[in-house]
């Protein structure tokens, strides 16, 4: 559900805002057997400022799956801080990435029952204030395990085997010279080299999968996994940082 939402966040102006800062009065009104939990979704602004944004099809997708579960505010916010009291006061959720969430924001949600890190890690979500206030967090564990895994081994090709580097040299007019080129360039094949991750975490151990495809040979550090663990993996193990894998 929050993964949904997360990849699913739209463009939202401030008449959209308003429009739906009227359907919160909306549902405020209704009689309790008809309402559903109001969903607020925050700091889903990038480092430019642009709100992530959605197609047609997804927001058909959005409304039909959470239809008679829940209504989602795609507030716009980059933290609590920006949203009106009025929004505030009816939230029973929040949806959020990296803004802080502390003792500070849960006062202002008097009816807050869950905070939903749209990611894996949890570290700007204060567990202590929210414990003790009984409301529920919850993480995304497996959000883009396979696109970083992926995205690892496509940057370890273009390191070993110098794919931008060559294409730059085609285009900037080095022709296709190969043959007297690529010796020069030190390009090896990846199989038969070897590979060493610190932590093999879900993502680890997905880029730790696909370099064996590639006939590598993966070596891995990671203290917090239980023994015979490489056993499975047909990895090698180190027990101290900085050993050779």
């Amino acid at each position: 559900f929050a993964m949904r939402l997360a990849l699913t966040a739209r463009r939202v102006t401030s008449a959209s805002i308003g429009a739906r800062l009227a359907r919160v009065s909306q549902i405020r009104d209704l009689p309790s057997s008809k309402r559903v939990p109001l969903v607020g979704v925050i700091d889903m602004e990038n480092k430019e400022g642009t709100v992530y944004t959605t197609t047609s099809v997804a927001e058909e997708i959005e409304q039909r799956e959470l239809l008679g579960i829940a209504n989602v505010v795609f507030t716009g916010a980059a933290s609590m801080d920006e949203i009106d009291d009025s929004l505030s006061q009816n939230l029973e959720a929040v949806l959020l990435r990296r803004c802080s969430f502390a003792s500070k924001e849960l006062a202002r949600l008097p009816h807050l029952k869950c905070v939903i890190r749209m990611g894996a890690g949890y570290d700007n979500v204060d567990l202590a204030a929210c414990r003790e206030k009984g409301v529920i967090v919850s993480n995304c564990p497996d959000a883009w395990v396979e696109e970083v895994a992926d995205s690892s081994l496509s940057l370890l090709l273009a390191l070993v085997r110098q794919t931008f580097a060559l294409s730059r040299f085609v285009a900037d007019g080095g022709g296709w010279t190969r043959q007297a080129e690529l010796p020069r360039r030190g390009i090896r094949r990846l199989r038969g080299m070897r590979l060493g991750l610190v932590g093999l975490g879900r993502i680890g151990t997905a880029v730790a999968v696909r370099a064996k495809a590639f006939g590598m040979s993966v070596g891995f550090y990671d203290p917090h996994l239980q023994p015979g663990i490489e056993k499975g993996l047909g990895g090698l193990r180190q027990t101290i940082l900085g050993t050779s894998c």
